[in-house]
C-alpha cells in the first residue's frame, strides 16, 4: 500500500502532494595547514561549477578557546589559507 493511500484513510486532507528529489553531492577533500598558531585542516568541496573551502569546525573552535577569543575572530586570525 502506497504512503499516499496509507494518508488518504487516515485524514480528511482531499490532497496529497509528491516530489522527487535529486541529491548532487561535490568532491571533497580535506588539506592540512601549518600556520603559526597550529596545523589546521581545510576543507575543500568542489563540482558542478561550485567551490567552498573552510576550517574544520573542531581545528577553528581549538584556536579560538586556545586564544580565548570568538570562532569568527579565529578564522580571521588563522586568513584564507
Amino acid at each position: 500500500m502506497s504512503h499516499s493511500r496509507n494518508m488518504r484513510t487516515g485524514t480528511t486532507t482531499i490532497d496529497v502532494r509528491e516530489n522527487t528529489f535529486r541529491r548532487y553531492v561535490l568532491d571533497r577533500r580535506t588539506e592540512t595547514l601549518d600556520t603559526t598558531y597550529r596545523t589546521v585542516r581545510w576543507k575543500v568541496s568542489a563540482g558542478y561549477g561550485v567551490k567552498r573551502e573552510k576550517y574544520e569546525y573542531e581545528d577553528l573552535r581549538r584556536v579560538a578557546e586556545e586564544r580565548k577569543i570568538s570562532l569568527a575572530e579565529a578564522e580571521a586570525l588563522l586568513g584564507n589559507a
